[in-house]
């Protein structure tokens, strides 16, 4: 079992600030629905849980008619944070815990967090703060091990050369898992899908090869039959009404 020091430590020196490479990279299929998803132009308020250095969170910014907050375990992420984007005036940072958010209850209209619940020692306990603060919706994205990966690894009997979960990872959650999360702490679910994050045509030597089963793989993750089998999940969750939440 990881502890939180442990964790602290390694997220102390891990930033991510190349922005075209972060955004417009491989991670770029992701983003873009996660922002069709959220429809921040009609948001008055933003959370981001596990902003990191703010790159996308600056994005959120510029979309949304009133104010968006970033959070982060770690301080010098924060700290970098602040300094990149201290004259966007909608936009603000704070050190926090995702599983002890330190903000009233139904503070934001959408609460976001990308690709941090795998990182937590208790997803569920950081899902309920998101779900504590969020005024309307919460959409979170997180690692799929059901992924085209694996079944590529299968298929092509290769050997990947990175590890499935690296010793942050408390937890990758299957689509299952994900959701029964989510029900665990009072929400329910809207839309869940699975996106393509261009790992699997690198199984492939020829980059022709490569762009071609990476286009063929995000044909089929549009599929329903297809959805749970992303190399990422992507989903959208609003508290549920028994909770007195509404939407």
């Amino acid at each position: 079992m990881l502890d939180k020091a442990f964790a602290k430590n390694f997220y102390e020196g891990f930033q991510v600030e190349d922005r075209d490479s972060y955004i417009y990279g491989q991670r770029a299929t992701v983003i873009q629905h996660v922002f069709e998803l959220a429809c921040f132009c009609e948001c008055g308020s933003v959370l981001d849980v596990g902003c990191n250095v703010g790159l996308i969170t600056e994005k959120m910014a510029d979309e949304v008619h009133g104010f968006v907050v970033g959070v982060d375990f770690s301080r010098e992420s924060v700290r970098k944070a602040k300094q990149h984007f201290r004259n966007v005036e909608n936009l603000n940072f704070a050190v926090m815990d995702a599983e002890n958010l330190a903000f009233r209850k139904r503070m934001f209209d959408l609460v976001v967090s990308l690709e941090v619940i795998e990182h937590l020692l208790n997803p569920v306990d950081g899902l309920k703060e998101m779900r504590r603060v969020a005024r309307d919706r919460v959409i979170v994205t997180t690692p799929n091990p059901w992924n085209w990966n694996l079944i590529a690894k299968l298929i092509l009997r290769k050997i990947w050369s990175g590890a499935l979960v690296d010793q942050v990872y408390e937890d990758y959650l299957n689509p299952l898992k994900l959701k029964y999360c989510v029900q665990a702490c009072g929400m329910k679910t809207v839309e869940t899908f699975g996106a393509n994050y261009g790992f699997i045509g690198r199984f492939f030597k020829s980059p022709r090869l490569q762009k071609l089963f990476d286009w063929f793989s995000s044909l089929l993750e549009r599929k329903a039959l297809f959805r749970h089998f992303g190399t990422f999940q992507i989903m959208l969750a609003c508290p549920t009404q028994s909770e007195g939440y509404g939407t």
